[in-house]
C-alpha cells in the first residue's frame, strides 16, 4: 500500500502540492495565534513564579534627585521601619539592579546586570533552577567574604556552576567582590528588573542577570520608590492597611501609588487583548479558508480518480483498500505540511522578533497538531463518504474526468 501511496503522489505532485501549500497556510496562522496566546499566559506564570498576585506593587512619588544622598537613603529605611512595626506585614521584597563588570587580570572583559535582592524577596520568589538553589543567598551575611550568585541561563557559557570570580561595579570603583555561583536558572525562568510604575512591565527572559543577596546596602533610591513589594499575611483590609501606610508617607510629605500584581497583569492584558483577538480571527479566517480549500482541491482529484480506483478493484482490492490510499495521502501531505510550517514559523520568529521572549513552545505545537490533524480529518471524511458510494463494476468502465 505504501510504495501504491508513494506512486499516487509521483503522478500527481501539482495537486498535492497545493493542497500542502494551503495546509502550511493555515498551520502558520494557527501557530502564530496560539503563540500569541501562550506568551499572554506565559507572562502572569512569571508573575506568579515571582511573588504572590495578591501582594502589593507600592510605587512611591518623590521630588528627590537621583543619587540620593545617604541621608535620604536613611529617611527611607526610617519610613519602612514604621511601616513594619504599624501594619501586619508578611514580608516586605526590595531589590536593586546593578551593573558590574567581571575582572581578570585587572582588565575589565564583559558587562552584565546584578539584581541585589533583600531576604523577603529572595523568600517570594519562586526560582526555577536547572541547577542549585538559593539557600545559600538566604543564609549570607554582610561580613561573609565571598558573595553567592544566582546566574540566567544565558550566562552559562561564561560562568560555571561553583565558579569564584571577581567583580566590581561598572562605575569602575576600585573595590572587588569575590562572588561564587550556586545556581543557574532556567532558560523559561523570568526576571523582573524593575525601575517602573508598573514592575510586572519589567519582566524579561533570556536577559544576561545575576541575583545576589544585599551585600553592601542599597545605593540608590529606585529600591524604595519603586522595587518594592509587599506581601500580607491577610488581605481582608487592604484598603485600611495602605490608607496607614499612605498617611506615614504623609508625614514625611510622601505619597504612593499601589497595585496588586493581579491588577497590573489585567491591566498588561487589556492593552494586548486588541492585538490577540485580532491575531485569533485572522488566523480563524486563514484556516477555514485553507480547510475549505483542501477539501475542495481533495474531493476534485478524488472525482477525477474514478477509472484508477476501478483499475485498483479490478487487480483485486477492496473498499478498505482505497480508503486506506485515501487517508494515507491526506496523512502524509499533513505530517509533511506540520513540519515546514513549525520550522518556518519558528525561522521566522527568531528572524523578525529576535531577542524577544515571544516563541513557540511544546505545548502551542502539540495544541496546533491536534486542531490540525482534526481539520485534516474534516477535508478527508467529505472524499471518503464520495468512495463509500462508489460501485467497482462501474468504475471499471470510467474515465478520467
Amino acid at each position: 500500500m505504501l510504495s501504491i501511496i508513494l506512486e499516487s503522489f509521483k503522478k500527481r505532485k501539482k495537486k498535492f502540492s497545493l493542497i500542502m501549500i494551503q495546509f502550511i497556510v493555515g498551520f502558520c496562522a494557527l501557530l502564530f495565534a496560539l503563540s500569541a496566546v501562550d506568551h499572554l499566559m506565559e507572562y502572569k506564570r512569571s508573575v506568579e513564579r515571582l511573588a504572590p498576585l495578591d501582594s502589593i506593587h507600592l510605587y512611591m512619588q518623590t521630588d528627590d534627585l537621583p543619587g540620593p544622598s545617604a541621608a535620604q537613603i536613611q529617611k527611607y529605611e526610617n519610613i519602612l521601619t514604621e511601616i513594619q512595626e504599624e501594619v501586619a506585614l508578611d514580608r516586605l521584597g526590595m531589590f536593586e539592579e546593578l551593573y558590574v563588570r567581571e575582572i581578570n587580570d585587572n582588565t575589565i572583559n564583559t558587562k552584565m546586570s546584578v539584581l541585589m535582592m533583600n531576604q523577603d524577596m529572595l523568600n517570594m520568589f519562586d526560582f526555577d533552577f536547572s541547577q542549585g538553589d538559593k539557600n545559600k543567598l538566604i543564609d549570607y551575611c554582610m561580613n561573609d567574604q565571598t558573595i553567592p550568585i544566582i546566574i540566567s541561563s544565558s550566562l552559562t557559557n561564561t560562568y560555571e556552576m561553583g565558579g569564584l570570580y571577581d567583580i566590581c561595579f561598572y562605575d569602575e570603583s576600585q573595590q572587588k567582590y569575590r562572588v561564587q555561583i550556586v545556581g543557574v536558572l532556567k532558560k523559561s525562568m523570568g526576571i523582573w528588573t524593575g525601575g517602573s510604575s508598573m514592575i510586572t512591565d519589567s519582566i524579561a527572559t533570556g536577559k544576561d542577570v545575576m541575583i545576589a543577596p544585599v551585600f553592601n546596602g542599597f545605593s540608590s533610591d529606585i529600591p524604595y520608590t519603586c522595587n518594592m513589594v509587599l506581601d500580607f499575611s491577610s488581605t481582608e483590609d487592604l484598603n485600611e492597611t495602605m490608607e496607614e501606610i499612605q498617611s506615614i508617607l504623609a508625614k514625611e510629605d510622601l505619597s504612593a501609588q499601589y497595585r496588586t500584581l493581579n491588577e497590573e497583569i489585567q491591566q498588561y492584558y487589556s492593552r494586548q487583548k486588541t492585538v490577540v483577538v485580532a491575531t485569533i480571527v485572522f488566523a480563524i479566517i486563514i484556516l477555514l479558508l485553507s480547510v475549505l480549500g483542501c477539501i475542495g482541491t481533495i474531493l476534485l482529484s478524488t472525482l477525477s480518480r474514478k477509472k484508477e480506483f476501478g483499475i485498483y478493484f479490478s487487480l483485486g482490492c477492496t473498499m478498505k483498500h482505497v480508503m486506506a490510499l485515501a487517508i494515507g495521502e491526506i496523512s502524509i501531505i499533513f505530517i509533511t505540511s506540520f513540519a515546514v510550517a513549525t520550522i518556518k514559523s519558528i525561522l521566522l520568529i527568531n528572524f523578525v522578533v529576535a531577542g524577544s521572549e515571544f516563541h513557540i513552545s511544546f505545548l502551542v505545537v502539540g495544541v496546533s497538531f491536534f486542531i490540525m490533524a482534526i481539520c485534516a480529518l474534516l477535508c478527508t471524511l467529505v472524499p471518503l463518504r464520495y468512495i463509500g458510494k462508489m460501485q467497482p463494476i462501474s468504475l471499471i468502465t470510467e474515465r478520467d474526468n
